[in-house]
């Protein structure tokens, strides 16, 4: 098993365990992509985004919390990208922190 870590957008932060050997994992993995996002200040660099049907997948029963209420801001799992933040994608447009809280909290 390995460890899932997320946050909300109001910064609770939840844990579950995932079952790396799933084809939901390996759909997980394959979905992740460094992507175009733009910062508080404006600027854009590259970030790791999964979007939100990918991170439901490995989620079980506990999927609707990121499908349905679009609570999670961004997830890591252990050994995976150094365990780097990897952002919740639930649209196409790039991901804007200037704004990314008013739209889902």
């Amino acid at each position: 098993m390995k460890e899932l870590h997320a946050e909300y957008f109001d910064g609770i932060t939840f844990g579950m365990d995932i079952e790396p050997k799933s084809k939901a994992y390996a759909f997980f993995k394959k979905n992740i992509k460094r992507e175009k996002c733009i910062d508080f200040m404006g600027n854009q660099y590259d970030g790791w985004v999964v979007p939100a049907v990918a991170l439901g997948a490995i989620m079980k029963e506990a999927h609707w919390l990121v499908t349905e209420l679009k609570g999670f801001n961004w997830v890591s799992i252990d050994g995976l990208h150094n365990d780097e933040h990897i952002y919740v994608k639930y649209d196409n447009e790039p991901i804007d922190f200037r704004t990314r809280l008013q739209k889902y909290l």
